[in-house]
């Protein structure tokens, strides 16, 4: 068997589509919220911002702010600067809970933060002290690649969001 006939016979997946939130302050640190012991999914850990998309989502831009806001309050103001990296994994170990993210660098521009109930506190932390704090791989992988990225995008944030193309 050829290696497109190969690729043709697989089986295609189906994804639910994530949003990774790498939101960081003037002072140069990253937001990270620790997970309710209730939660199905690494209860207790600390994590960044990230959800899963809406059915029927209108773009990815509001679909991020929505899930920003759905966690951290409506009184929250952030800015959105542009993708930096993507991710895939399976929840949880799960095959049938397979996702494909994006991981989005956002600047928080202030607001009150008022934590929903999926998560009991939150931190800014300095980045590399972010990795230690993570408990998930996948997660400390991103965050070092960010480490390795931040200034690139940082230094010139203002030009991203101008010519950075939007979703549809």
């Amino acid at each position: 068997m050829e290696k497109s006939d190969l690729l043709k016979s697989k089986t295609k997946g189906k994804f639910l589509v994530a949003v990774c939130a790498f939101i960081i302050n003037n002072n140069g640190e990253i937001l990270m919220t620790k997970r309710s012991g209730q939660r199905d999914h690494d209860p207790g850990a600390w994590e960044l911002i990230s959800g899963r998309f809406n059915q029927d989502f209108s773009n990815v831009e509001d679909e991020i702010t929505r899930e920003i806001k759905e966690e951290l309050g409506e009184n929250i103001n952030i800015q959105l600067i542009a993708p930096i990296s993507f991710y895939h994994f399976y929840r949880a170990n799960d095959r049938n809970s397979e996702l494909v993210g994006i991981n989005y660098l956002c600047r928080y521009l202030g607001g009150k933060i008022k934590l929903s109930s999926e998560h009991t506190e939150y931190s800014w932390i300095e980045f590399n002290e972010a990795v230690k704090k993570a408990k998930h791989e996948l997660l400390i992988k991103d965050l070092k690649h960010f480490i390795k990225i931040k200034d690139l995008y940082l230094d010139n944030d203002s030009q991203l969001t101008k010519v950075f193309k939007k979703s549809n």
